[in-house]
């Protein structure tokens, strides 16, 4: 469901141009969604085959967590940096 929310929201960016008047590289919900989509879409397999993992070797599930971890961490460090790009547009504008 959230992936499919967020190939509407994409949908919604380039076809229907909702933000028309705005940069979209600067605009902070362009790149959350994009985060959670790339999230999502990378670990859906992991999450739809979790009763699986179970059964299979140690090593292989801490290796599948890991990746799992690393997405998130990569997800979240995103959504953080995204609010960040507008003010650094407007530092490197004023010099």
């Amino acid at each position: 469901m959230i992936i499919l929310c967020c190939i509407y929201f994409f949908i919604s960016v380039f076809l229907k141009d909702w933000f028309i008047d705005e940069k979209l590289p600067l605009n902070p919900l362009f790149w959350i969604t994009t985060c959670v989509f790339l999230f999502y879409t990378t670990t859906f397999l992991y999450f739809s085959s979790v009763t699986f993992v179970t059964d299979l070797d140690r090593n292989l599930i801490l290796i599948l967590g890991s990746i799992k971890r690393t997405m998130a961490v990569i997800m979240y460090l995103g959504m953080g940096l995204a609010f960040y790009l507008p003010y650094l547009k407007k530092s490197v504008q004023k010099a």
